[in-house]
């Protein structure tokens, strides 16, 4: 699927004349993640990074801390996570899961999205649905997360 979406990705630039090369610069000052019940309720440790043109411009594990998503959240509607970082081109949005609360601890990709940002122009927000993010759309049975979640 994903070297489908990457053929898809690549037509869409070729019919929209989006030029690869110039540079459209977007600042993107937090990432927005719904609270939802996840596996049996337990809590998992998160970082994020966003890479642009294979630059990391933003890494949240450089704080030393993981964000606790699950359990004590699950009240909460949205989750606002800070990056305040200027993006451009082609854009990946990693989450990375960790097996305890330290930054040090071997990290797993457990979802991501890649976007340019030339296909964005004039909007404020983007938003990415479950059955659109990397390794997430795999989950028709809700097993890892519900259905309703996104990246915004």
């Amino acid at each position: 699927p994903s070297q489908i979406r990457y053929i898809h990705y690549m037509e869409a630039m070729l019919y929209s004349c989006v030029d690869p090369l110039v540079e459209r610069k977007k600042w993107l000052s937090d990432l927005k993640i719904p609270v939802a019940r996840i596996r049996k309720d337990k809590v998992w440790f998160l970082t994020y990074s966003v890479t642009c043109m294979r630059t990391t411009v933003f890494d949240s594990a450089n704080s030393g801390s993981c964000l606790q998503y699950g359990g004590k959240n699950v009240g909460q509607a949205c989750i606002a996570l800070p990056i305040n970082a200027m993006i451009w081109g082609d854009t990946r949005i990693d989450f990375w899961q960790h097996p305890t609360n330290s930054t040090a601890a071997k990290r797993k990709n457990l979802f991501f999205a890649i976007f340019h940002t030339a296909f964005y122009d004039g909007k404020n927000s983007i938003v990415f649905r479950k059955l659109k993010l990397d390794l997430f759309h795999k989950d028709k049975q809700d097993d890892k997360i519900g259905p309703n979640f996104y990246l915004e």
